[in-house]
């Protein structure tokens, strides 16, 4: 009987944890996007993210292991894209 008492305590205090959170859940719903992203990037650094989707596309267009020269108009641009290459 006390076992029951102890288990029917739990759960109560499981439901008002998980009923007191409700409210951070549709906050949290509105700032985080509903579909996941396309690159790996995206919710971290957008101008990167449209590199990935850049080299991803060009890879269809390039023969394989074709050594090519990447060239941007900044030498840390020209850094980020080798990397992400």
């Amino acid at each position: 009987m006390r076992g029951r008492l102890v288990a029917h305590l739990w759960w109560i205090g499981v439901l008002l944890l998980a009923t007191a959170q409700l409210p951070r859940l549709s906050v949290l719903r509105a700032t985080v996007p509903a579909l996941p992203p396309s690159t790996p990037l995206d919710l971290v650094r957008p101008d990167l993210a449209q590199m990935w989707s850049f080299l991803n596309a060009a890879r269809s267009h390039l023969p394989r292991n074709a050594i090519v020269v990447c060239q941007a108009e900044s030498p840390d641009r020209e850094m980020e894209l080798f990397m992400l290459a």
